[in-house]
């Protein structure tokens, strides 16, 4: 075969994919509609055509489609319709040839026309059981799975920024604790959705269950932060000043309002006030590794 034949054959074969397509996306809009982007891919390929051959170039074209009218060379009747099967078959070996990002995008168009398993509209049933567990949802409501990637982004920013936040507090309260997250959540969610295989999505679950428990223990520390505060405020009450200054006896040259300043001084002084934040933070830290150890 001559080169100028065999670029010829490329043209008619790429002319005669693009039919097909515009029959298969426009199968449901008017007849003229549809004929009218045939004649639009017609009119763009004979542009790459010498004049005198675009003749040859409609009759090659022509044999691709066996139930085209030869006389309607000019605007053809709109090709037979291809079965599913064939479809996916030529859309296959295309693929084939195609780099990552061309086939991505594929895919994206596909999910968004409803195929793939992320449709535009509601999820086909078994498909979000799990979702609708969590959410405590019938299976009489139709869920829109096309707003899931919005879903998943805005729950995957959320739980990244608690991750780091949580950890964060918990370098503050234990600087030298030995419990420590593996990596940052949002690299964990990252590798378990970029990688084949279970593992990751079972490091996820840890990790998930890990953030949970050392933010619900941090929580619930409160409490003890409020025990210790108590009990390290409760010598200064000043009926137990006074009491202290009372069993002490009296005194002729000093009045019980100044003694009982001077005894405040004093016990503020032993209790060494200044450790009060520190006993706090280590009560949260017994209690979140309590926790966390025995989950």
């Amino acid at each position: 075969m001559s080169g100028h034949d065999s670029n010829r054959a490329d043209l008619v074969a790429a002319t005669a994919n693009r039919l097909r397509m515009v029959q298969v996306d426009f199968a449901d809009a008017e007849e003229e509609v549809r004929a009218e982007y045939l004649h639009e891919q017609i009119e763009r390929a004979l542009a790459e055509v010498l004049p005198d051959q675009r003749q040859g170039f409609l009759v090659a074209l022509m044999d691709q489609f066996p139930r085209w009218d030869a006389a309607a060379a000019d605007v053809p009747a709109a090709p037979a319709a291809l079965s599913g099967d064939d479809l996916a078959s030529q859309l296959i070996a295309a693929a084939a040839g195609m780099d990552e990002a061309a086939r991505a995008a594929i895919v994206a168009r596909l999910r968004a026309g409803g195929l793939g398993g992320f449709g535009s509209g509601a999820a086909a049933a078994g498909d979000d059981e799990a979702l609708r567990r969590v959410l405590k949802l019938g299976g009489d409501v139709a869920l829109h799975a096309d707003r899931t990637p919005a879903l998943a982004a805005a729950l995957v920013e959320f739980a990244a920024q608690l991750d780091q936040l949580a950890w964060n507090a918990w370098r503050t309260i234990r600087p030298n604790a030995e419990i420590r997250r593996a990596q940052p959540l949002r690299e964990t969610i990252a590798h378990m959705l970029a990688t084949d295989g279970d593992a990751t999505e079972a490091q996820l679950r840890e990790a998930l269950a890990t953030l949970s428990v050392l933010v619900g223990a941090m929580i619930h520390g409160i409490r003890q932060a409020g025990l210790v505060a108590e009990q390290r405020i409760a010598p200064f009450d000043p009926r137990n000043v006074e009491n202290l200054v009372e069993t002490e006896g009296r005194s002729i040259w000093v009045n019980k309002e100044t003694r009982m300043w001077s005894k405040y001084v004093e016990l503020w002084k032993a209790a060494d006030g200044g450790r009060l934040q520190h006993e706090i933070l280590s009560a949260i830290a017994q209690h979140v590794e309590a926790l966390m150890n025995n989950r």
